[in-house]
């Protein structure tokens, strides 16, 4: 690959041997290729590692990686400065922009997803205010999260996908491809295919099933949320 794009919870707490055990096993395969960004579990007492943003060159297309951690807190925000920072990336820009985060957005018209303060993705306000960006400067063709342990493809007005992809810790086990082509880039969901790994997938399928919830489905969605093509604009 290019490169290797790491949208946060890298560890359970954010403690140095954890962050330690991250890096042992990554770093070595990917090297430079290695883009990490903090998630709430890498800062719930503070933590400032892997903290900012990030502008990632590469054949094709820009990752616009943003911090979207709030310290001490499960949900998350993008600030003004950041959306700035968003905004001047995507005017220059040569080729498309596909921005990633850790937290989920908060869209209207999304069953279940009420508007709060307390929303379990990115502050509502926020997540309007990064969708007015992206309504603006057409080179973003997509927002791209994960925090949630699913997958699921929701639209912005104006048809912009927003993306959210399952973990590699838990059922089913995957993460996200993406190949860039000259007329819109691909998106195909992989599962995790040592033995080992695919064990402890599988221990994880019926998560919280003593509340109710049917965990399988949530986590899989449908095809369609797994492997879609990102159109350009």
């Amino acid at each position: 690959p290019a490169a290797v794009v790491v949208k946060g919870d890298l560890s359970q707490d954010g403690q140095p041997d954890e962050w330690a055990a991250f890096e042992a096993c990554y770093r070595p395969a990917f090297g430079d290729r290695l883009h990490v960004v903090r998630g709430n579990h890498d800062a719930y007492h503070g933590q400032t590692a892997y903290a900012g943003d990030q502008r990632i060159e590469l054949p094709g297309v820009v990752v616009a990686l943003l911090d979207t951690v709030i310290p001490e807190r499960t949900t998350g925000t993008v600030t003004a400065a950041q959306l700035d920072w968003l905004d001047d990336l995507a005017a220059t820009a040569d080729r498309p922009v596909l921005v990633m985060g850790h937290h989920q957005q908060w869209l209207p018209g999304t069953a279940n997803d009420h508007r709060s303060a307390d929303y379990f993705g990115l502050h509502p306000d926020a997540s309007d205010a990064l969708a007015g960006v992206i309504a603006r400067r057409t080179r973003i063709v997509a927002y791209t999260a994960g925090h949630t342990h699913r997958h699921r493809v929701r639209h912005m007005a104006g048809g912009v996908p927003s993306i959210e992809i399952g973990c590699v810790k838990d059922f089913p086990g995957t993460w996200a491809e993406y190949r860039v082509h000259e007329g819109g880039i691909m998106q195909v969901v992989h599962r995790v295919s040592s033995p080992a790994a695919l064990a402890w997938s599988e221990r994880c399928r019926h998560l919280y099933r003593d509340f109710g919830v049917d965990y399988e489905t949530y986590a899989l969605g449908g095809l369609e949320d797994r492997c879609c093509n990102i159109r350009l604009r």
